[in-house]
């Protein structure tokens, strides 16, 4: 039964929403306190200042977050979704790079929109 219940899921988008789920975590709760180059949300737009380094590694892991808790949702939609294996591993894959794409698209567009406003 739950073999069966695991085939007819999306697993890989379950497995990354969970991946997610744990990153934003640690990103939220344990972010980097100096601008870096290895650890955290790194952009050109992140790493201009301390100031926007602080806020991109909260706003990041909250984006993150939302975006994992909708892939897990739509993970168990697998057991709606008739079709091969193969259909159901394009599917996962196009949310999660849909999920990736908001995460990026919405902090560095609040980045922008927060700091713009600030220098002008």
């Amino acid at each position: 039964m739950m073999r069966n219940f695991l085939d007819t899921t999306f697993l890989l988008a379950l497995l990354f929403s969970i991946c997610f789920l744990i990153t934003a975590g640690i990103l939220y709760f344990f972010p980097r306190k100096k601008v870096n180059h290895f650890y955290g949300y790194r952009t050109i737009e992140s790493v201009k200042s301390q100031e926007r380094w602080d806020f991109s590694q909260r706003f990041f892991a909250i984006q993150m977050s939302k975006a994992a808790l909708v892939i897990l949702g739509l993970s168990f939609t697998g057991l709606l979704i008739p079709g091969s294996g193969k259909i159901r591993l394009w599917i996962s894959v196009i949310m999660i790079v849909l999920a990736i794409s908001y995460m990026y698209a919405t902090t560095e567009a609040e980045l922008k929109r927060r700091f713009t406003k600030l220098n002008s």
